[in-house]
């Protein structure tokens, strides 16, 4: 069955001709980029994200989620369903990077355009998946991310430039950019229609009504600073300390689920999972993840997680983006991938 799972995936994803849509990508400039330079740029881009899809789907050990050992706390999808998710959307980072590159107007007008290819992958996922949503917050944030390098690298004018994305700088402007692209998306999305009650469309509106929780608008609006604050930077430091790739992306799991507002935990367990989660996983980081106490606290959190039917999925979509921006910055991880 996991056979058939990657000849699928392979085979999608050598037969989609990611510059189909694109004719013009041989014979002319933009902002004085060489296409080919520009094709280049998107497919780094893509095979970053969707490594970043693949490695977080296989990580073990991450309570309540899907893992390559067992489902979590879900009853409807399983590592099989994640593989077919993830590639329903690999195509999905080449077109959305390679319209941020063309894009030359403000930035706030290429919102649209991105959720227009949004809706179209979207539906595609779900096509894949038999109708479960694997991967519509890892779409949002993943494809976000992923538009916003190709929109502040598409001035680059060499082909050295084009891999030039391990500095602080371009983490800033990337984070800086997305707060320009989402700006008031809070506001539009959450406060507006709560104050004037709006009919109720997304399951972000409601919680946002219950709790006062911004979730993944939030996030995004603040610059992503679960990402770029917490998880990339644990995920770094752990790398350098000598752990393992895995240990090193459980590490900084742990580090996001100590912080966000992870709107699929409150979704199934109210603020008093939010609560337990951010708890459990603050004393986990605190012992470390190795010790025999870590270890135990691990076992716990994932017993409690499927006992209580907590998922934080938010945290993994966002964990799979800090895999992606990592492997962006490096091109290659600093230990060996076992």
């Amino acid at each position: 069955m996991y056979g058939l799972v990657v000849f699928k995936m392979l085979n999608t994803l050598s037969s989609y001709n990611f510059q189909s849509k694109h004719s013009a990508i041989h014979t002319v400039h933009i902002q004085n980029v060489s296409l080919n330079h520009q094709s280049n740029l998107c497919q780094i881009i893509t095979d970053s994200f969707l490594q970043g899809i693949l490695f977080e789907a296989c990580l073990d050990d991450k309570p309540g989620l899907v893992t390559s050992k067992n489902n979590g706390s879900h009853q409807d999808m399983s590592i099989i369903t994640f593989m077919s998710g993830a590639v329903a959307l690999a195509p999905a980072f080449y077109e959305l990077s390679y319209q941020a590159t063309i894009h030359n107007d403000n930035i706030k007008l290429l919102l649209p355009k991105l959720r227009e290819i949004g809706v179209e992958y979207d539906n595609r996922l779900f096509s894949f998946t038999g109708g479960i949503n694997t991967h519509r917050g890892t779409l949002f944030i993943n494809g976000l991310l992923a538009s916003l390098v190709g929109y502040i690298s598409s001035d680059f004018s060499t082909a050295s430039d084009v891999y030039d994305f391990n500095s602080i700088n371009f983490l800033n402007k990337l984070s800086d950019t997305l707060k320009d692209l989402t700006k008031g998306i809070v506001e539009e999305e959450l406060i507006i229609p709560s104050r004037l009650n709006l009919p109720i469309k997304t399951y972000g509106e409601r919680l946002y009504r219950e709790y006062g929780v911004t979730g993944i608008r939030g996030e995004v609006e603040n610059g992503l600073p679960s990402l770029f604050n917490y998880a990339l930077p644990t995920l770094e430091n752990s790398l350098s300390s000598g752990m393992s790739l895995s240990e090193s992306m459980l590490n900084s799991l742990f580090s996001i689920m100590s912080v966000l507002d992870d709107t699929t935990v409150y979704k199934r367990g109210g603020q008093a999972a939010s609560v337990y989660v951010k708890s459990i996983s603050s004393k986990i980081l605190e012992v470390g993840i190795l010790t025999v106490e870590g270890r135990k606290l691990i076992e716990e959190f994932k017993l409690e997680a499927k006992k209580r039917n907590i998922s934080p999925g938010g945290s993994a979509d966002i964990l799979s983006a800090t895999i992606a921006t990592y492997f962006l910055m490096k091109r290659k991880f600093a230990v060996d991938i076992k």
